[in-house]
């Protein structure tokens, strides 16, 4: 006689291993506890792992496989995956496009909130991208916000020796364009729209502060903006501006360029030409014995030794001092 007994919860089944997740091959009960495991202690689910260390941990046993799959359905308009507070509210999540997004409802002024934070322990060598996009946000009125709001940021830190040849770059873009015409194209565009009636201290396009907390050694070279001219041997280039400034009005103090410390050095060679309130710019002047132009006046006659203050300040000069300046600061060739 055949004795038929139904599984239930509490039934001995033998020969399981404690873990195990039993599944059915060939109509009968099977089990592969190193692959596929529940820790019912802490409640975690192991594939590929008999010690999970997370609720849920998948280990690839081969470089080809492929950890875990979301496949969107036709038509799909929900987020393919969301990631909640304890609340329930959603942080971040990958829309039906693929886009991860943050959600979050933090208050800025609260602490440190950041869209995407990369804390790699290490940087491989060779080559890394990585493609940064970010909505609009829009910060609520009536709030004071406190410390640093920026779109993107990237803190970088080399420590030790080794060369760093074009590789230490906070933020590298590249834009690629096609055939067709591009009316305007911005490597960085930066639009502040007032519309309150708030106080802006300090507007910066780009702020570049540079700290040196080592002593020993020194920076070979700092640019707080660096424009290299492309080859432009077909003649592609209509105009070509390294710096570019119009249409500030309004304003107290308008500067194109200002600086209150250190040394400006403009042009690096005498072949590089240099155009003043609209004039054509020209290279750096060489030639001597110029004499056309010149009309001999009534007043009284100029001797070397003469001096002029220009009728601002008390300081006055000789002809030789004026052409000593000029070819001191490379206006007009030594």
């Amino acid at each position: 006689m055949k004795i038929t007994r139904a599984l239930r919860i509490g039934s001995r089944i033998n020969q399981a291993t404690t873990g195990s997740v039993l599944f059915v091959v060939d109509g009968k009960l099977t089990q592969d506890n190193p692959n596929f495991f529940w820790d019912d202690t802490n409640n975690r689910l192991g594939l590929g792992t008999a010690t999970p260390a997370s609720k849920l941990q998948i280990n690839n046993y081969s470089s080809t496989d492929i950890g875990l799959i979301v496949k969107a359905a036709s038509g799909q308009s929900s987020n393919l995956q969301e990631w909640h507070n304890s609340a329930g509210n959603p942080l971040s999540v990958i829309t039906s496009q693929g886009l991860l997004k943050n959600t979050s409802t933090y208050a800025l002024d609260t602490g440190t909130m950041s869209m995407i934070e990369l804390s790699p322990t290490a940087i491989p060598t060779g080559s890394a991208n990585f493609y940064f996009y970010r909505g609009g946000t829009t910060i609520s009125s009536g709030t004071d916000h406190y410390g640093n709001i920026a779109t993107m940021r990237f803190e970088l830190t080399k420590s030790g020796g080794g060369l760093s040849q074009n590789v230490l770059f906070v933020n590298e873009e590249y834009i690629h364009t096609g055939s067709g015409q591009t009316s305007y194209l911005y490597g960085h565009k930066m639009y502040i729209n007032r519309i309150g009636d708030g106080l802006i201290d300090n507007t910066y396009g780009t702020h570049f502060e540079l700290v040196n907390s080592n002593t020993t050694n020194k920076f070979t070279n700092v640019y707080g903006n660096y424009v290299k001219s492309p080859n432009n041997s077909s003649g592609v280039i209509d105009n070509f501006y390294s710096f570019y400034s119009e249409d500030v009005i309004s304003a107290t103090n308008a500067y194109s360029i200002y600086t209150n410390a250190g040394d400006i050095k403009l042009m690096s060679s005498g072949s590089d030409k240099l155009g003043i309130y609209g004039a054509t710019p020209v290279i750096q002047h060489s030639s001597t014995g110029e004499t056309v132009g010149f009309t001999a006046g009534v007043g009284t006659a100029v001797n070397d030794d003469s001096t002029f203050t220009g009728n601002i300040g008390t300081t006055a000069y000789t002809i030789s001092d004026i052409i000593k300046a000029l070819k001191n600061i490379g206006l007009i060739a030594q």
